[in-house]
């Protein structure tokens, strides 16, 4: 980038310039970088003078900051704070660590209790140039402010702020943890009185069940009555049987003969000897039925 900006300069004079210089976060380690200053006079009272600079990319300074901590609410005065710090940098890191705190309010990180110096970390080149550095606190509660926030500053050796961040927290009171807690109680106790019922209705309905299996089922069986049964006579009848009026006669004729045979035959077990005697005993208690 050719550029000519008019400085003026008075006669036996003495002027300092300062140019700042932006580097790319891109541009890669090893690179040079090639800076040409070149003055000259507008009345060509002197020849040019140029001044090259070369400047060569060998250091890379890159270092974030992030926290963590309690997303729910604390039960207790005791919470915790994750510091996490990237750095990427070509040379060994000294950084100081800060914290605002609210009144009443105590940190303990890494067992040593941080006081306004806040805490010095070291970030040192172990095998690549790009590192990560975590500390764990504990942050105390003694006091009755139970909401506040946790500000945290990294600067470097030089004092320089490097980056910054903060984290929020919610403490509860003695009373709200009383009432969790009896939320949590009640929900059990509900909880188990559900299950309790459902036992017992699975219980009776096996109860049942085991009943209903218990009992037979009993289907009475028809039997056909006894083979024996009184004989049937063959001989004549007698000369004063014969006066018997025709009524009596077919009385005796059906009786000996029994009702019809049904359709769909003889009952299971029966002879046409017993439907003689029995056929009608049998439709009787069928129509009864």
């Amino acid at each position: 980038m050719n550029k000519y900006h008019p400085l003026i300069i008075e006669k036996n004079s003495t002027r300092e310039v300062r140019l700042d210089i932006v580097i790319p976060d891109d541009i890669d380690i090893g690179s040079d970088i090639v800076f040409d200053f070149t003055l000259v006079s507008t009345g060509n009272e002197f020849e040019p003078l140029t001044h090259r600079t070369i400047i060569a990319v060998d250091y890379v300074r890159e270092a974030t900051l992030g926290l963590s901590g309690n997303n729910l609410p604390i039960t207790g005065d005791l919470g915790y704070l994750w510091i996490n710090i990237s750095t990427i940098s070509t040379l060994d890191e000294i950084y100081q660590v800060t914290f605002s705190l609210p009144n009443g309010w105590g940190l303990i990180c890494d067992s040593v209790v941080i006081d306004a110096d806040g805490l010095s970390v070291d970030s040192a080149i172990i095998s690549s140039i790009a590192r990560e550095t975590s500390i764990l606190c504990e942050l105390i509660n003694d006091s009755n402010n139970r909401q506040g926030t946790v500000n945290v500053t990294l600067s470097d050796s030089s004092g320089n702020l490097v980056s910054s961040s903060n984290a929020s927290y919610l403490f509860l009171s003695n009373t709200e943890d009383s009432a969790s807690m009896n939320v949590l109680l009640v929900g059990g106790i509900v909880s188990t009185s559900g299950i309790v019922v459902i036992l017992s209705i699975i219980l009776l309905l096996r109860y049942n069940k085991k009943e209903h299996d218990d009992v037979e089922e009993v289907t009475p069986q028809m039997s056909g009555p006894p083979i024996s049964g009184p004989p049937i006579s063959t001989t004549n009848i007698p000369v004063h049987a014969q006066t018997i009026n025709n009524n009596t006669t077919n009385q005796v004729n059906e009786i000996s003969t029994g009702p019809p045979i049904p359709e769909s035959g003889l009952p299971p077990g029966w002879t046409a000897e017993q439907w003689q005697y029995y056929g009608q005993q049998y439709l009787d208690m069928n129509k009864r039925h």
